[in-house]
């Protein structure tokens, strides 16, 4: 019963992010680079994602832990793919309802055919996606680590 509910949850979140994108309130950042992640002082369990997109400059979202887990899952299954270890971590793992509006609750990576790693990332009033590169995808799976 549990599974059947959690396979639910993740299709609603994934058809969200897909009615996201044909939105006005999505937007494509293009590639991005120089990852940072800071744990938000004024909110648990919240953190601010920082990096510099091609088509904007410098971003900033805050993201919720579970987003920031299950961004650090998927990119070591698509960097590591023998990686035995990581299932460990994956119970740990929840798409949480954030605390605010603007706070990115739910987010969708996957491994495009050009060797991209693209990250589809929405809150209640907007969304964004940005491609990385494999040197890239380290980089935020190094800062994501620690979380």
């Amino acid at each position: 019963m549990i599974c059947i509910k959690q396979i639910n949850e993740i299709s609603s979140k994934e058809s969200l992010l897909y009615k996201m994108q044909q939105e006005d309130s999505f937007t494509n950042l293009g590639m991005a680079n120089n990852f940072l992640v800071a744990e938000n002082p004024d909110s648990p369990q919240t953190y601010w994602l920082t990096f510099h997109s091609s088509q904007t400059g410098e971003e900033s979202h805050l993201i919720t832990s579970g987003v920031a887990k299950f961004i650090w899952f998927y990119l070591t299954r698509y960097l590591f793919p023998r990686e035995d270890q990581i299932t460990a971590r994956a119970p740990t793992m929840s798409l949480s309802a954030a605390l605010s509006l603007t706070v990115i609750f739910a987010a969708k990576v996957w491994k495009k055919q050009d060797g991209l790693i693209e990250i589809v990332a929405t809150s209640a009033t907007s969304g964004w996606s940005i491609l990385l590169t494999e040197e890239e995808a380290h980089h935020l799976r190094a800062c994501l680590e620690q979380i």
